[in-house]
């Protein structure tokens, strides 16, 4: 009976590592900006959280105003179908998603 508990309790403590790790991110898309006037180019391919427990994308819009970073579960932590999809966007705005695509905002962030 405890297992359960404590597995669903690793997940739960490693959703730290996608919010540090998108919030880090955030703010070096926000610090390119300012320099550039654009986001494009301001992260790489294969970006890895912090931790190594997600991957994180980075997509600008078309017109190089605004981006979207994405942190999905990796390994172990993919186990974590709660929280499947973490977003913080260039307005700040933080929203998650569960392996079934509904939203779990308030539980992931």
């Amino acid at each position: 009976m405890a297992w359960p508990q404590y597995t669903n309790h690793v997940l739960r403590s490693g959703r730290s590592d996608a919010r540090a790790s998108l919030m880090e991110r955030a703010q070096q898309a926000e610090r390119f900006y300012v320099r550039n006037n654009t986001y494009t180019g301001a992260m790489g391919a294969g970006l890895t959280s912090a931790e190594g427990r997600y991957a994180i994308s980075f997509a600008v819009t078309s017109s190089g105003g605004g981006f979207t970073l994405t942190a999905t579960p990796t390994g172990g932590q993919a186990r974590d179908t709660r929280c499947n999809r973490m977003v913080i966007n260039h307005q700040g705005q933080k929203t998650a998603r569960t392996a079934t695509d509904e939203d779990s905002s308030a539980v992931c962030w």
